[in-house]
């Protein structure tokens, strides 16, 4: 990895933990947020599935405590509903917190009406 690629990653954190208020999103949770998780999963396989813009968008992170159950929480391999709105949110609904996006995501709504 590059020194250039670390910088851009550590800055892409910050950003994300500043979304957050550097709270983890978790429903309840007030702890203070150290890490980010991934909704699709950043594995070999979705990486040439989505793609890098896909899976490091910051839609796609959440910010969590330092609790594994926590983290688990946000994602949703093997959801393909889910995966599908949030491509639709990423590619046509801009400036989204971490928590709208988590919300609508797991709503009944059907992700097409985020293209109109």
């Amino acid at each position: 990895m590059t020194e250039r690629k670390r910088f851009d990653i550590a800055e892409s954190k910050q950003m994300i933990l500043e979304r957050d208020e550097y709270r983890c999103t978790y429903p309840g949770c007030t702890e203070r947020a150290i890490n980010l998780a991934h909704g699709i999963s950043k594995s070999k396989v979705n990486l040439r599935m989505y793609g890098e813009d896909i899976v490091n968008h910051p839609y796609n992170l959440f910010s969590v405590c330092d609790n594994l159950e926590h983290n688990a929480y946000f994602n949703i391999s093997g959801k393909e509903y889910q995966k599908e709105k949030l491509i639709a949110l990423i590619e046509y609904v801009p400036g989204l917190t971490s928590r709208k996006v988590w919300m609508m995501i797991n709503s009944d709504l059907d992700y097409r009406i985020y293209k109109e």
